[in-house]
């Protein structure tokens, strides 16, 4: 399942537009883009994607890396998504085939 279907954009609407916000997913990394910076991770460089909540802003998505570092998706969480369990549930998968 590695065809242009399983590549994912997430964005929150006016805030990707206004903002520059967004995760993206391509065949050879996943991209993080914020308003100053965009941050290419390769999938071979990803040791796992983790769920963090917090009572006031939700739940979010953090990508954790081979350096130990770790990365939150933007628009991937709970405010811009219906179910933050199934989007890592989609991106585990996709890691699994592209790493």
């Amino acid at each position: 399942m590695t065809d242009e279907a399983a590549f994912r954009t997430y964005s929150s609407g006016k805030w990707w537009v206004s903002k520059g916000f967004a995760t993206t997913t391509h065949p050879d990394y996943i991209e993080a883009r914020f308003p100053l910076e965009t941050r290419r991770m390769a999938w071979s460089d990803i040791q796992d994607f983790e769920i963090r909540r917090n009572k006031l802003s939700g739940e979010w998505v953090v990508v954790r890396l081979s350096s130990g570092r770790r990365i939150a998706l933007p628009c991937v969480d709970s405010r811009s998504v219906s179910s933050v369990a199934d989007e890592v549930r989609a991106l585990r998968e996709l890691w699994e085939q592209l790493r």
